[in-house]
């Protein structure tokens, strides 16, 4: 049992080292970072039971939500965001959150909305751009951003 403890601490060490120096990494190359403002704890829920008309309950995909559940948790975005504004507050730097909403759908060149299920990897637009679904979704999260800096408040 006391060997089990210690490698539990020890895993929890070196994550907490690794989000530590990924703050800090990104800290120092940006005075001003954007992030979606996810809802990390629904993401994590599991998923409703279905039922059939009559009362029979139809597949869910539990089990395969359960490995996204344990990966997320696994990475602590959420204790990631917590160093991340800290540090950033303390260095006298900025974070702000973006809404999530069709950040990865809506062409960050066009502004057209392309609906995709999440197994689709690239965006492709209408209007030719083509690009990873993850860095069309992080040019979108920092054009809103931007926007929201630049707004009148």
């Amino acid at each position: 049992m006391k060997a089990v403890r210690k490698c539990h601490y020890r895993i929890k060490c070196r994550r907490s080292d690794f989000l530590h120096k990924t703050a800090n990494d990104l800290l120092e190359k940006s005075g001003l970072i954007f992030y979606e403002d996810l809802r990390i704890a629904d993401m994590m829920r599991r998923p409703r039971p279905k039922q059939d008309e009559n009362g029979k309950y139809l597949p869910n995909n539990a089990s395969a939500k359960a490995g996204l559940n344990k990966s997320l948790s696994d990475a602590g975005w959420g204790k990631f965001l917590a160093i991340l504004k800290y540090k950033s507050r303390r260095l006298g730097k900025k974070t702000l959150a973006v809404p999530p909403q069709y950040t990865s759908q809506t062409c960050s060149a066009c502004g057209e909305i392309v609906k995709k299920s999440l197994s689709v990897r690239t965006h492709r637009c209408a209007c030719g751009f083509v690009a990873n679904r993850d860095l069309n979704a992080a040019l979108n999260i920092l054009r809103i951003g931007m926007d929201t800096l630049q707004a009148p408040t």
